[in-house]
């Protein structure tokens, strides 16, 4: 029979603690998670595209940003002198703050009315499990996960988010995915598309139910399951277009004073992270996206998908645990809409929805109109602006310098290696100092840096945990 209890001898001897409460996970994620080899790739990527050529002025401006506090982060000087010296000492800074995002998907299983308490983003199994006491001193922003059987699939409505933040704890505008939908849901008479989108003023942080008068619009896209590779794809598209690139320009016209029609300087360039899900690298790569993307200065980078929990700001930071959390317990179920604005504009917009072909059950309907309605308010209380920055901070993209209130983001080198879930020891780290230079030309030459380049120089091979 296994074990009920674990002896005190044995979780100090592995530098394990227990806990009764993980999440499943591959053995793919585990060993990208868990590998060196991944985390310097992140690293080098971040150093190849974090950093601009700049004059004089504004390199020693940066230089000062950076010393704001007596307690300087040696490994984030460290990212700045490598990428200079392989500037041949030119004049460098870092991206803007403002311009470093990170973008990612999380689903939501709704229901009409408060959602069941137990059900969480962690579940207990039974039993125990004995886990990295790494993983837990991250457990505010990381799952603690564990290997064994996998759950049945939960039961209900799933809704995905798709977030996009700024290292300064800036959000854009809401964009909520109903996917895989039927024919007999999304008629393909009326909706020859498969695809409907419904823009709701409102819809946003802080917005109607928070707030009187908002007009700031989210926007809501239906999706039918006839062709999911194309549909996907008309889904980054419509998020590209209607989210994110509105996004963009308004953060260049509100911090840096920027008029659409102008020309947007080097100094503007935008570093986006997503984590590359194969339809979203497919429309990112696309002719007409590529041109947009290079007149706006905004420059594309793939994260790896099996290690998203670790390096990805956007789920690292804590809205969505916040959020998962917040939307089981907030409902306007009883509450009628004449008392509530933007219950009243969700059931607007399903009516000039149905006309359009739309046409879910009493359950699913109702379940939507109580999670949008409720939005604004779950998201405003889940997304503050120490949230948001709390995972560009855990993944090492901006470090911590000067508390936040530094203009630039300098990479943290020590705090991206750090993304690797196990201990990384003394003389990996000085591996990997000492043949980053080596590294980063390989990366500017070829775009990313092969496995076998790592092999030969002596990086321990990916293994899996069990």
């Amino acid at each position: 029979m296994p074990p009920t209890q674990a002896s005190h001898s044995a979780v100090r001897n592995h530098n394990v603690l227990i806990s009764v409460l993980f999440v499943v996970k591959s053995k793919t994620r585990h060993t990208a998670e868990n590998s060196l080899h991944c985390a310097m790739s992140f690293t080098l990527t971040t150093a190849a595209t974090h950093f601009i050529l700049s004059n004089d002025a504004a390199s020693v401006e940066a230089c000062s940003d950076l010393k704001k506090t007596d307690k300087v982060s040696e490994s984030s000087e460290f990212a700045f002198q490598q990428v200079s010296k392989f500037h041949n000492d030119m004049p460098i800074k870092p991206a803007k703050r403002s311009c470093i995002l990170s973008t990612d998907d999380t689903t939501e299983f709704v229901c009409q009315g408060e959602g069941p308490k137990s059900l969480g983003s962690q579940h207990s199994m039974g039993g125990f499990k004995l886990v990295a006491s790494k993983a837990l001193s991250h457990a505010s922003t990381r799952s603690k996960f564990a290997t064994g059987k996998k759950e049945e699939d939960l039961r209900g409505l799933r809704v995905k988010l798709t977030h996009t933040f700024t290292a300064t704890g800036m959000s854009a505008p809401v964009f909520v995915s109903v996917c895989s939908l039927s024919e007999r849901e999304l008629s393909v008479k009326d909706c020859p598309s498969g695809v409907l989108i419904l823009d709701l003023a409102g819809l946003c942080i802080g917005g109607c139910g928070v707030n009187v008068g908002s007009t700031l619009k989210g926007c809501i896209i239906f999706v039918r399951n006839d062709n999911d590779k194309q549909t996907d794809k008309v889904r980054f598209r419509v998020h590209r277009d209607r989210v994110f690139i509105p996004f963009v320009e308004t953060l260049h016209a509100d911090v840096d004073g920027w008029q659409k029609g102008d020309p947007v300087e080097d100094d503007l360039r935008v570093v986006s992270w997503a984590d590359g899900d194969l339809a979203q690298a497919a429309t990112t790569v696309e002719e007409d996206n590529l041109e947009v993307y290079k007149d706006l200065k905004i420059l594309a980078n793939k994260q790896s998908a099996a290690r998203s929990a670790t390096e990805q700001a956007a789920d690292l930071s804590l809205v969505f645990k916040s959020h998962h959390s917040l939307q089981k317990s907030v409902t306007l179920e009883n509450v009628d809409a004449s008392n509530c604005p933007m219950k009243k504009r969700v059931i607007q917009g399903f009516q000039e929805m149905h006309c359009k072909g739309l046409s879910l059950n009493t359950t699913k309907k109702n379940a939507l109109i109580d999670f949008l309605s409720c939005l604004p308010e779950s998201l405003t209380k889940a997304s503050s602006r120490s949230k948001v920055v709390h995972g560009f901070v855990q993944n090492g993209l901006v470090g911590d310098e000067a508390k936040y209130s530094s203009k630039y983001g300098f990479p943290d080198f020590k705090l991206m290696l750090d993304t690797v879930r196990r201990d990384v020891t003394k003389e990996e780290y000085n591996l990997c100092e000492s043949s980053f230079p080596e590294l980063l030309l390989f990366q500017m030459k070829h775009g990313f840096v092969e496995e076998a380049e790592f092999n030969r120089l002596g990086y321990p091979k990916k293994t899996s945990l069990v």
